[in-house]
């Protein structure tokens, strides 16, 4: 009786968090980043209580939500696993990941996102805790990029360094964020163009 009451309590939390999150994901992408924790807790049906129990602080909530959404990729990854992939072939592969990862809700959370960062620039704690997150999924995208072939413009062949990896990683965070942000304000944006835009960031491991 015990164990089944503890699952309880643990499922019950687990709902809890969960509608806690659907709350904030609206509620700041509607109002930005200032709504109050009392407007997400009632929007969830629940206490503020809920919110410092579960997540500890209104800034833990936003920046849990930011490390959800950057880790839904994590579970396309393994089609750039393939050590054979050149550097080209492999950002072609993390794109395919992307796409399949975010289709259709890319300038929602891109949105959200943007709330979050214009909040962070006017706090300290938000901005730290958010440039961990950030920093931390450019270091997951950077490990796939690493050892990848290149060719350079004499012929010669080589591997991409780890700074190079890092480099292109950040410049396709950067790239799809920005298309991911003109979608909430001209949508139908050209994902062959998105395309073409990461494909041309192999040119920075042959360009040092």
């Amino acid at each position: 009786m015990e164990d089944l009451m503890r699952l309880t309590r643990a499922e019950a939390k687990a709902a809890n968090r969960a509608a806690l999150l659907d709350a904030a994901r609206i509620l700041v992408s509607q109002d930005g980043a200032s709504v109050s924790v009392e407007a997400i807790a009632s929007a969830a049906g629940l206490t503020t209580g809920a919110i410092y129990s579960i997540f500890g602080s209104k800034n833990d909530l936003l920046v849990t939500l930011i490390n959800e959404n950057l880790a839904r990729i994590h579970g396309f990854l393994d089609r750039i696993e393939d050590p054979s992939l050149t550097l080209e072939q492999a950002i072609d592969a993390f794109l395919e990941a992307w796409f399949a990862a975010y289709q259709g809700d890319t300038a929602a959370q891109d949105m959200f996102a943007l709330q979050v960062i214009l909040a962070a620039a006017e706090d300290e704690s938000l901005t730290t805790k958010l440039t961990a997150a950030t920093s931390a999924e450019n270091r997951a995208i950077a490990r796939h990029l690493v050892d990848r072939v290149v060719t350079e413009s004499g012929g010669s062949v080589r591997r991409t360094t780890p700074a190079e990896a890092a480099d292109i990683a950040l410049a396709i965070q950067a790239i799809l964020s920005g298309f991911s942000l003109r979608e909430n304000f001209s949508p139908g944006q050209s994902t062959d163009l998105m395309r073409r835009a990461c494909a041309s960031l192999a040119g920075l491991a042959t360009t040092r």
